[in-house]
């Protein structure tokens, strides 16, 4: 009998191990069901994580505090050669290489470098802002094209705020006093300046 048992538990535990699980954006484990409830309408991405048979709902939009925002400052002005005002808001506008949805579309180059003017010039009036621009992989970045795009150097900014390849592109918005907004994957102009404005309006 306790033979029997014990091959009943093994051939559960085996079958439990190799089922697909799924995790919310804190880690905890959640039903196909209440995924799928969720995922629905929502702004959220189901990502594969690294960990086999788990996927993982990303919040499109992610709000934060950097602890040490003197060292994103610093690490921006290294890789950009820019001077960054420490009492100016950044927008980064991130590239994570090619992808179906960055490599489709009818942009050409000329319209592509009126979306980015178009979009710094309304930050600029919302307020002051240092605009970067970093990319990963810069393949099927001309499309994208515009003067002064940087590689990330390490996977820095990768690392703090893109830990995913959401299709298209990303971007983050960050205030002095550290705290930040991202919006991850394909975004409008509006979505970054919304964003923005979400910040001023908090401090």
């Amino acid at each position: 009998m306790p033979k029997i048992v014990l091959s009943i538990l093994i051939l559960f535990c085996l079958t439990a191990t190799a089922q697909q699980k799924y995790m919310d954006y804190n880690n905890q484990l959640i039903s196909e069901r209440d995924l799928k409830q969720r995922y629905k309408g929502r702004n959220y991405f189901a990502i594969e994580t690294s960990i086999p048979n788990v996927t993982k709902l990303i919040l499109r939009t992610q709000e934060d505090t950097l602890q040490q925002v003197e060292n994103l400052y610093a690490h921006l002005e290294e890789i950009t050669r820019q001077t960054l005002e420490r009492d100016k808001m950044i927008v980064i506008i991130y590239h994570p290489g090619l992808d179906k949805c960055n490599s489709t579309g009818t942009a050409t180059l000329s319209t592509r470098k009126l979306w980015y003017k178009e979009m710094e010039r309304k930050l600029n009036r919302i307020a002051d802002i240092n605009t970067v621009y970093i990319y990963k992989n810069d393949e099927g970045l001309k499309k994208w094209r515009k003067a002064n795009w940087t590689e990330d150097k390490n996977q820095i900014i990768e690392r703090l705020f893109f830990k995913y390849h959401y299709p298209c592109g990303s971007f983050t918005v960050v205030h002095p006093s550290g705290h930040y907004k991202s919006g991850l994957g394909e975004y409008s102009k509006s979505w970054v300046w919304k964003l923005t404005e979400d910040l001023v309006q908090a401090h």
